[in-house]
């Protein structure tokens, strides 16, 4: 048998080895099992005999057979190649990784059980001399005509590395794939589409590595890619093999710049090879990757327009990237959100060839060069149901042109109406469910058309100034029943404000930072809000002890915000509330709280969820919640951002059926507990959020080894000196997910997450 005697090691002996026999036969069949002990030409790897594979074609001397000693050519067929498969090796495969828990000592493995790829023996032998350090040399004999094999193998045994070793190994493999892209344009170019279709999986893991200032993720629990110029602390976790044939994409101006610049035209072809070898179905595009639709705050900074001209000059629009998509894929894109982007001739175009889009949302993007876009959408997309046109100057024909289409969801937020309403001919409705006018300054016409729908369920109205309007009597006659109501900051006039006092039924009610105190008691004292009302929102109003009584009618109510309160009612007033029964959450959040103020708290017997977040709560305040209905209740508790003691926190654990909490912690406190490890007495608890905490050494351990937790989070947190790395050992038994949020990280501890996530644990950098 042909062995490497080169003493020139790379790595350490292995440990748990598992020796593996691939054989490969002449006749084109492919890879066959062969008894390694067998007759013919082998040559044998260990992660103790390991050699540059160049070192083995300069010199041939390194190849010899065991039984005769003779030399073998380096240009023999190899018919079997013998390796010891190790868990020092830096990249590793998955495949290799199910065959080793056999605990079978030697395995002989058929290289075409393994993978429909043609790859021979040399390429064989030579990817898996890469494995034990992650270091190419070079890659000889790989050539246009097999690159294809290569990349597939590599693909099929599932590779990973917990550092950024196959990252690597994919970027110095870019010159050949791009020298592949240039013969296949030239001795095949029709077929280039289709072979990049064929083998998009294979080609998939390139987008990571083609170009160094763009980041690419992929988050499992939306399906959605990202494409992002690289930030200090990196996105990029784990390198992306396994992805559906669809998916979403999401990226900004500043980074389709960096692909659209001329020093990357083969990085932009490639691009494009491989995106238009998949399905995508939503398309967000935004400025600075903030969305209307994901944000907290309805009114969009008053700053938006300076932020779209920044991003003026994006060479050939955004959809320059989707340009060779052919109609059944462009057929397959449902959804498109463009949030503050200058739109070009071209984007109207491709925009306009999307005949089966369902979903569009256009916030604040110049549309200087095609303002008629907006007067066409009934022609250009049929099948749409849900429409955005948000921070836009509306007329007449966008109006009467809206009553053609079969709109479901509306949103014409922060628009006004800039036209002659004599001329304006609007018809009722049909078929709208979900109305949201927030912010917007529109004509009695158009609130009529709208609002008289009889399928309206939804219907948001915050910050709309209504003084100004006038509406017809038979806007009133409508049923005033809905799911979800927002009349947040509203101004009323006495008509409207009588079409909102009578028959009023909404199960979800917002009626936040409200700016007349008295038309708010009035629409909160009618009968039938308090006999269908489940969700109630007064955030941002004073809780007088007019207000606390109208809102201790409600007799169904589950769900309860009274966050960040101008004013909270004095400690000795505290009603019975009809609804003490039903209540199942109630958020307290950014109230100046203290324990005398939370007594009406021990009314609620199944109070499920408590949100006690930035209260300014004085340490013992966690007595409040030992009664017997509230320490067997709750199941959710935020009270991050207040300040507690040792005794605070050993209390929290005796809350029975606590899931959930969300905390933020005071290092010197941890560090001040006599049993660092015992305060986790939790019964159930399976979720836990950190809030603006530094993680030391200490508290990292604690929080990842609390028995059954499935689910930690750190928001707003900072990891200090390399804790992950300097606890590489620490390995989380029961932990499913791991989820940081402006978190601050070092790559080496991004290099731990990696491996967490290669060990079957969701990680998600926000």
């Amino acid at each position: 048998m042909e062995q490497i005697k080169n003493n020139k090691y790379l790595n350490t002996p292995p440990s748990n080895n598992l020796k593996k026999s691939i054989d490969n036969i002449k006749e084109g069949k492919g890879i066959i099992i062969k008894n390694s002990s067998g007759d013919g030409n082998h040559a044998s790897l260990s992660t103790s005999q390991f050699i540059p594979w160049s070192e083995i074609i300069a010199d041939d001397s390194n190849l010899t057979n065991s039984e005769d000693n003779t030399e073998v050519s380096s240009e023999e067929h190899i018919d079997s190649i013998t390796f010891d498969y190790s868990s020092d090796f830096i990249i590793r495969s998955k495949y290799l990784d199910c065959l080793n828990e056999t605990n079978i000592e030697e395995l002989h493995l058929n290289i075409k059980d393994i993978t429909e790829c043609k790859i021979d023996g040399v390429l064989c032998e030579m990817l898996l001399f890469i494995l034990p350090s992650g270091l190419d040399f070079g890659f000889p004999n790989l050539n246009n005509e097999n690159f294809l094999e290569f990349i597939w193998f590599l693909n099929d045994i599932s590779c990973y590395s917990k550092y950024d070793a196959l990252e690597t190994f994919y970027k110095n493999l870019l010159p050949f794939l791009y020298s592949y892209v240039t013969y296949i344009n030239s001795k095949m170019p029709e077929e280039s589409r289709e072979i990049f279709s064929i083998h998009k999986k294979q080609l998939f893991p390139f987008l990571a590595v083609l170009y160094d200032t763009i980041d690419l993720s992929f988050d499992e629990n939306t399906n959605e890619l990202t494409l992002q110029k690289k930030k200090e602390n990196r996105k990029t976790i784990l390198f992306i093999q396994n992805i559906s044939h669809m998916f979403k994409f999401r990226t900004d101006p500043e980074t389709l710049n960096i692909v659209q610049q001329d020093d990357y035209a083969t990085q932009r072809n490639i691009l494009t090879l491989i995106f238009n070898s998949y399905e995508i179905y939503r398309i967000k595009i935004s400025v600075d990757d903030k969305y209307w639709a994901e944000g907290t705050n309805p009114v969009i900074e008053s700053n938006a327009s300076e932020k779209c001209l920044l991003i003026s000059e994006i060479k050939n629009g955004f959809s320059s990237i989707f340009f060779n998509m052919n109609l059944n894929q462009k057929r397959s894109i449902k959804s498109v959100e463009l949030e503050r982007i200058v739109l070009t001739i071209k984007d109207m175009e491709f925009l306009n060839d999307l005949k089966v889009l369902e979903t569009l949302v256009i916030v604040h993007c110049n549309l200087d060069c095609c303002m008629d876009f907006l007067w066409l959408l009934p022609s250009s997309f049929p099948k749409l149901k849900i429409l955005g046109i948000i921070g836009y100057t509306l007329k007449n024909n966008f109006f009467e042109n809206i009553n053609l289409m079969n709109i479901r969801i509306l949103n014409l937020s922060k628009c006004e109406y800039n036209d002659n309403p004599n001329n304006l001919i609007v018809k009722k409705n049909k078929y709208l469910n979900s109305l949201k006018m927030n912010c917007a300054c529109l004509n009695q016409k158009v609130f009529k058309s709208m609002i008289c729908s009889d399928l309206l369920i939804d219907l948001s109205l915050r910050a709309v100034d209504f003084t100004e309007i006038k509406v017809d009597k038979d806007c009133f006659d409508r049923k005033k029943t809905f799911q979800f109501l927002d009349l947040s900051e509203c101004k009323f006039n006495d008509e409207f404000l009588d079409y909102f006092l009578t028959d009023l039924k909404a199960k979800k009610l917002n009626l936040e930072y409200f700016p007349d105190f008295q038309h708010l008691i009035k629409i909160l004292d009618q009968e039938s809000l308090h006999l269908s009302t489940e969700f109630l929102s007064l955030s941002g109003n004073s809780l007088y002890v007019d207000l606390y009584i109208s809102v201790s009618r409600f007799k169904v109510l589950k769900r309860l915000k009274l966050s960040h309160m101008n004013y909270m009612i004095c400690n000795d007033f505290h009603p019975k509330f009809a609804f003490k029964h039903q209540l199942n959450a109630i958020d307290l959040s950014k109230n100046r709280l203290n324990k005398d103020s939370m007594i009406f708290l021990h009314q609620f017997n199944n109070l499920k969820e408590l949100n006690l977040s930035n209260c300014n709560l004085e340490t013992g305040y966690m007595e409040i919640l030992f009664t017997e209905h509230l320490s067997n209740s709750l199941v959710e508790l935020n009270i991050s951002g207040n300040s507690f003691v040792s005794s605070d926190f050993f209390k929290i654990a005796y809350l029975k059926n606590l899931i959930r909490l969300t905390v933020s912690f005071d290092n010197q406190v941890f560090l001040n507990l006599e049993d660092k490890y015992d305060i986790w007495k939790f019964k159930k608890l399976r979720t836990l959020i950190l809030v603006q905490t530094n993680i030391e050494d200490l508290l990292y351990k604690s929080v990842m080894t609390i028995k059954d937790i499935k689910i930690i989070e750190f928001q707003n947190c900072k990891f200090e000196d390399d804790v992950l790395s300097k606890n590489n050992n620490l390995n989380p038994i029961s932990v499913e997910n791991i989820i940081l949020i402006n978190t601050k990280i070092s790559n080496d501890d991004i290099n731990v997450l990696r491996k967490f996530k290669i060990n079957g644990i969701n990680v998600s950098i926000k």
